[in-house]
């Protein structure tokens, strides 16, 4: 009789559960595929071909992010690999489009299967009409917002950017989608952020608001005011909601006016003639109370307004003006009347370049000088010279002007 060694039997048994695992695998309901450490397919069964709209020997060979469509852009594709890399199994719903057939909703598994991953699908049912209709009228909401909006998984990576994330940060979506949405916070920053998630998190439907600052792609810090919302359990959204929007030229203005306190702020305070900053596009960033007080408010409630909200009648002319005086670095002076509560009055305004502590022209610093008197002068003068020349021009008398001992 032909003796087994403890290697042998273990052998035969390994092979057995391989077999029952397989058959299991094979008349499973629930799809299965198996990749290599670089996601390329090593198998699928029956129920996965199915679902995925594909077969074992097409997809064989093939990386997972061409065989299933769209797993890049939603920044999955990413979590697979971390996957393999720390061995935490990673659980999501997704959509796919198969080729034979509509929309399909599948709950994934994915789980580290020897150096490679092995996912586990199953076919959901589709969100009720209603979620989705509120899903794409959020989505249009948000793609035409003019603030920058993220979306983040409850593990801070980010699902979706909309396009103003790109004009404020220079990031594109793609290139943020699947990345931790710290990763370009200024680390003085990190703690106060994470302590405010963690808040958020524990408080589904929350809100919370925070100024942080933000790395540019071109290397620069933003400062970013962030209103950020747990949505969760919203099914219309399943995420966290974050609105970011740029307030680096107001931090600026505030740290250049900080900076120069003692010998600026005396002047900007008392002085005599309205003082105005404003950024490129004409935002009050600061005022001082004269220049307030000729618009019939406080300093305060001008701030973060629009001058051609504040004084309707405002020559469109200065959009441009502003924007020269910050992209060209030139002073500009310019004579206009200027229609005040008070009633009209005549300006004559200086309009320089204002510089943060770096020399960074940000904003224009407008000060005004009230010529209201000298403009009456000049009309009065004008109007007395019109009547004496009437006079002299009908009068039956010849009239001379003498002036030092000589006829004009």
């Amino acid at each position: 009789m032909k003796s087994e060694t403890p290697y042998v039997v273990a052998s035969e048994l390994v092979d057995k559960w391989e077999a029952g695992l397989y058959a299991f695998m094979e008349e499973s309901i629930e799809g299965f595929l198996l990749l290599d450490e670089n996601l390329n397919i090593i198998g699928t069964n029956p129920a996965a071909q199915k679902l995925l709209g594909i077969s074992n020997e097409a997809s064989k060979g093939k990386c997972l992010i061409d065989v299933i469509p769209g797993i890049g852009k939603s920044g999955t594709y990413q979590k697979y690999l971390d996957v393999i890399k720390t061995g935490e199994m990673f659980i999501d719903n997704i959509v796919i489009n198969p080729a034979d057939s509509g929309e399909k909703y599948l709950s994934i598994k994915a789980l580290k299967a020897g150096n490679g991953l092995g996912i586990i699908c199953t076919d959901i049912p589709e969100p009720e009409p209603l979620v989705k209709q509120q899903a794409e009228h959020f989505r249009t909401l948000i793609e035409n917002s003019a603030v920058g909006i993220l979306i983040a998984n409850r593990d801070g990576t980010i699902r979706y950017a909309n396009p103003s994330h790109q004009r404020i940060t220079g990031f594109s979506p793609n290139e943020r989608i699947g990345v931790d949405g710290l990763s370009r916070v200024h680390p003085d920053d990190k703690e106060l952020t994470l302590k405010m998630l963690y808040r958020l998190l524990r408080n589904p439907e929350s809100t919370e608001t925070l100024e942080v600052r933000i790395q540019h792609k071109d290397g620069s810090w933003l400062f970013l005011k962030t209103t950020v919302t747990n949505l969760l359990e919203n099914p219309a959204v399943e995420g966290i909601l974050v609105n970011f929007e740029d307030i680096t030229d107001r931090k600026r203005a505030e740290e250049a006016l900080q900076e120069s306190e003692a010998k600026y702020r005396v002047l900007f305070e008392g002085s005599t003639n309205p003082i105005t900053i404003l950024d490129r596009n004409g935002v009050v960033l600061m005022i001082n109370p004269i220049g307030a007080r000729n618009l019939g408010l406080s300093p305060g409630a001008c701030v973060r307004r629009s001058i051609f909200e504040l004084i309707p009648d405002m020559d469109e002319a200065y959009r441009e003006i502003y924007r020269q005086v910050v992209d060209e670095g030139i002073e500009v002076t310019k004579e206009d009347v200027i229609k005040l509560p008070s009633g009209p009055k005549w300006f004559w305004s200086v309009l320089q370049p204002f510089s943060d502590k770096d020399g960074k022209i940000f904003g224009v610093q407008a000060i005004s000088h009230d010529i209201s008197e000298r403009k009456q002068a000049e009309e009065a003068l004008r109007e007395s010279e019109a009547k004496f020349r009437l006079i002299t021009e009908q009068s039956l008398f010849g009239v001379s002007i003498l002036q030092a001992g000589k006829y004009i």
